[in-house]
């Protein structure tokens, strides 16, 4: 999990296709043991991470979840929920390679 600043989240808004998605109920955006299909940046609202159904941490705004699983595509360790009302960008493999091959250091510190 990464914390970035507010240029890395004007940054990845740019590369966007669309804007956030915002989550009207709670929802599991990926299961322990599943490698994730998508990084998530939290905008607003709270993501909790449990493992073997037991609370680990709540995430708050501005962190990254779900990165290094996703980029080395290896199953994840914790079920992450969003709670509802929460916003969040849903960054992809389009999306992260675009980000990947910019030549900005400020994007490079992102997906590294």
């Amino acid at each position: 999990m990464k914390k970035l600043n507010e240029k890395q989240i004007n940054l990845i808004h740019e590369h966007q296709g669309a804007g956030p998605r915002e989550f009207k109920t709670s929802s599991v955006l990926y299961y322990e043991g599943q490698v994730p299909v998508a990084c998530y940046l939290l905008l607003e609202g709270r993501i909790t991470l449990m493992r073997k159904k037991k609370h680990l941490m709540d995430i708050s705004p501005g962190h990254i979840i779900g990165l290094s699983e996703f980029q080395r595509k290896i199953p994840s360790d914790a079920t992450a929920w969003i709670s509802a009302g929460s916003k969040a960008f849903i960054i992809d493999r389009s999306t992260f390679i675009e980000l990947d091959a910019h030549q900005d250091g400020e994007v490079k510190r992102i997906v590294s």
